[in-house]
């Protein structure tokens, strides 16, 4: 908006110099200076709306520290490929995979909500997918078979 303004006020200025002066150079002057302005002033747009495009972590969240967050929690062994991105300007959200030793079904639920909680309330994260996972596999198995104790 105030760069909107400048504008128009710029172009009365330069017309009434104008009718008293020929100084015809100031127009790509003045144009030049009114591209500046709304460079600068849409640079933050365009620079807030790249990241959230790209999928970047939102500024001022660490995900060294959510997961040492998370990890705290009793239950929880792991936590990895942990992925956080903003949906728009005041929402983040976050996917990643949790391991816990091998339970059932309603103790990871509960283990979720924990996790939940921590996110909302220390790193204002509400949107989140939770993976749960008993155990890792090697990056290099296309697929992981249970142990077979003897």
């Amino acid at each position: 908006m105030l760069s909107d303004a400048l504008t128009s006020l710029a172009v009365v200025v330069l017309g009434i110099i104008w009718l008293y002066k020929p100084w015809y150079w100031l127009d790509p002057l003045a144009s030049w200076a009114i591209v500046a302005l709304i460079f600068y002033s849409g640079w933050g747009i365009l620079k807030e709306t790249y990241q959230i495009l790209m999928n970047a972590t939102p500024a001022g969240i660490e995900v060294t520290e959510i997961k040492r967050a998370v990890e705290s929690i009793k239950g929880i062994n792991e936590i990895h490929h942990v992925h956080v991105w903003e949906l728009y300007p005041s929402m983040a959200a976050l996917a990643a995979q949790v391991i816990v030793d091998d339970q059932m079904l309603s103790q990871a639920n509960c283990l979720a909500d924990q996790v939940r909680e921590l996110l909302s309330q220390r790193f204002g994260i509400d949107h989140s997918t939770l993976q749960f996972e008993t155990r890792t596999c090697e990056t290099s198995l296309l697929c992981c078979l249970p142990e077979h104790k003897d």
